[in-house]
């Protein structure tokens, strides 16, 4: 295992990053990861020719449609990556951002949440390459709850093209960003989620509404029947109902006394 200080990057043009690597795991495959990770930070810069440091995001103009508290849980196991768009994020106010290291982490907050104070996640940002839990397994788990179905996730990669955005989606993200990303960009996703889970929230609380209004209706319905019925039992006089076709739906039984007929052979069946 090798510790110690790496700088990647050139000079004091904004794109250096210091980096202390703890127990890094020198295999291939590591490596390559760690490089293209890297790398990506280093090139990052805004659509805009924006160029400045990613340790230091600069403020991002918070539009009118965006005003409204979120919790955001950010899932990453890079510690820089990490930090960084946690720091854009938090640019807003509003948005109080959880962090963790990878998917297990992740979902074991969801949940503890979710039972200990009710409180749910507005956004989920997430890694996809990760220990313990990648990406992809965390976005299954998480839409597999009936609790957690309903939260937008924002799947991060640093694989580009149709083929990774295309398995993205279909593991159940409701969107897929490459790396390395603007700020901007990251911002306006993170809004468009956010207001269209809003939306989904209220159309959720208007069907349980109605339902809940459909419930109370048919009860109300059910007791009026029940009262009807005893009370045409109870009436000296011969009362029925029928339907559009002359179908008997109900008679009491001073009606059926009155035509000499069993209540069987009224409604057809003697």
């Amino acid at each position: 295992m090798t510790r110690g200080t790496h700088k990647l990057g050139g000079d004091n043009d904004g794109t250096s990053l210091l980096r202390r690597v703890e127990s890094v795991d020198r295999t291939p495959s590591n490596v390559v990861h760690y490089v293209n990770e890297a790398q990506s930070w280093i090139t990052a810069d805004d659509d805009d020719g924006d160029d400045t440091p990613m340790s230091e995001p600069s403020v991002i103009p918070v539009s009118p449609l965006a005003g409204v508290s979120a919790n955001i849980l950010l899932v990453d196991d890079n510690a820089d990556m990490r930090e960084y768009v946690g720091a854009i994020l938090r640019q807003n106010a509003l948005f109080t951002v959880h962090t963790v290291g990878d998917g297990q982490a992740a979902l074991d907050l969801v949940q503890h949440s979710l039972r200990s104070s009710g409180m749910t996640f507005q956004l989920i940002i997430s890694d996809i390459m990760m220990p313990v839990m990648d990406g992809f397994e965390l976005v299954h788990a998480l839409k597999q709850d009936p609790n957690t179905a309903r939260v937008p996730v924002i799947l991060l990669s640093g694989r580009a093209g149709e083929e990774g955005k295309v398995e993205g989606l279909h593991a159940g993200a409701d969107d897929y960003l490459v790396k390395p990303f603007s700020k901007k960009e990251l911002m306006a996703r993170v809004q468009k989620h956010l207001q269209l889970g809003g939306i989904r929230s209220q159309l959720d609380q208007q069907v349980a509404l109605t339902q809940e209004e459909l419930i109370k209706v048919n009860m109300e319905l059910s007791e009026s029947e029940a009262k009807y019925r005893v009370l045409s039992t109870c009436s000296p006089a011969g009362i029925v109902h029928t339907n559009a076709d002359g179908g008997l739906i109900f008679s009491n039984p001073q009606f059926l006394e009155l035509i000499g007929m069993s209540a069987e052979d009224a409604r057809g069946g003697g």
